[in-house]
């Protein structure tokens, strides 16, 4: 029997995670959109040879269960999405992702640089489709509403609040969050915004730090107000990253950013044109530039010098940042950040890529 064609049959392999923050968020966006299903390659077969896809995506072609779906599933179009630095994948999933590359119809990343390098390792072709912000949900909020957040969550309307938002773990900077944390002077605030349960000790590891002036906040719901928008400054310390989509909703928060120099992204003027008094990068320092580059995601840890030399630096950047940023404040730098905000452009590359 010939299996019938059924044009409505899409489906996403495996959700990066729960679909709360950054990239994952956007995945699912794309679901809505597009009326994507899910399908788990860990259970084997595609359960019904009748419904042949006119779409697979991929946001995990390093898994070897998706890159093995990817190329026995037959479908109209494959596309993969890769997220990582390739110096962040083990061997196993550089090669799985390599097959995956070979198998797609469509290859996709948020960066240019990160596209370049795929193509040298891969040597198939990638393009650049950059992350954007869902202006509905990051936009600049009033002091009115910011009032409000503090009493909700203990922290007085004097205390500069600095936020960190994530997933706890080492390639995030769990080890400067923690040195930070035990540094903060009087009148500083660390808010740790974290999307699952499963990080509730590591967040309590970071509290223990400095109680008195760290607040924890589980946040596993992508579609309430977000915290970011309440901040007065965002810290983004990870050892690796490809195109941050929480620097982005930052800036459009009207929300400033210190950051470590943790992707050639934040230097690209072509794809991330921002101001230094909006953005400030901590550089790496040998030897954890050399580290960095020849460490997978799961061996991603510094020298507890170097940790704290880092988050040094960071509390000094923070400290001269640490002063009033009021509504005009905010609404202008949203509004230098505006290009950031294309989501309907996003969504047709992707209905392009996607031959919707």
């Amino acid at each position: 029997m010939v299996p019938r064609y059924d044009k409505k049959v899409r489906i996403l392999l495996n959700p990066r995670s729960r679909p709360v923050y950054g990239q994952d968020f956007m995945a699912r966006q794309s679901l809505e959109q597009f009326k994507i299903g899910l399908y788990d390659a860990d259970q084997g077969s595609f359960p019904s040879p009748l419904a042949r896809p006119s779409l697979i995506v991929s946001q995990n072609p390093d898994s070897e269960a998706e890159s093995i779906f990817l190329a026995e599933v037959e479908a109209d179009r494959r596309v993969i999405h890769c997220h990582l630095q390739w110096p962040y994948l083990d061997p196993f999933q550089k090669y799985w992702l390599t097959q995956s590359a070979h198998v797609a119809d469509v290859r996709i990343t948020p960066a240019e640089f990160l596209a370049k390098r795929l193509r040298e390792e891969t040597g198939v072709d990638w393009v650049t489709v950059q992350n954007v912000v869902d202006g509905s949900r990051f936009y600049p909020s009033k002091r009115a509403e910011r009032l409000a957040f503090r009493s909700k969550h203990g922290i007085s309307e004097s205390e500069f609040v600095v936020i960190v938002v994530g997933r706890i773990e080492s390639a995030k900077g769990l080890q400067v969050i923690r040195s930070l944390a035990k540094k903060l002077i009087t009148g500083l605030r660390l808010l740790v915004q974290y999307p699952h349960e499963r990080f509730d000790k590591l967040a309590e590891s970071i509290k223990a730090q400095n109680p008195n002036q760290v607040t924890l906040l589980r946040d596993g719901d992508g579609d309430l107000d977000r915290p970011i928008r309440h901040a007065d400054l965002l810290l983004s310390p990870s050892l690796m990253e490809v195109a941050p989509l929480v620097a982005l909703e930052s800036l459009a928060s009207g929300v400033r950013v210190v950051a470590t120099d943790s992707t050639p992204f934040y230097s690209d003027e072509a794809s991330f044109a921002v101001a230094s008094d909006d953005l400030a990068l901590v550089p790496f320092v040998e030897p954890v530039r050399s580290l960095l580059k020849r460490c997978s995601r799961c061996e991603l840890a510094l020298p507890e010098v170097e940790v704290e030399r880092l988050a040094q630096t960071i509390l000094g950047e923070i400290v001269i940042r640490a002063g009033s940023w009021d509504d005009l404040d905010r609404q202008g730098l949203a509004a230098r950040a505006s290009r950031y905000a294309d989501l309907d452009g996003h969504r047709q590359s992707l209905s392009n890529l996607y031959g919707m």
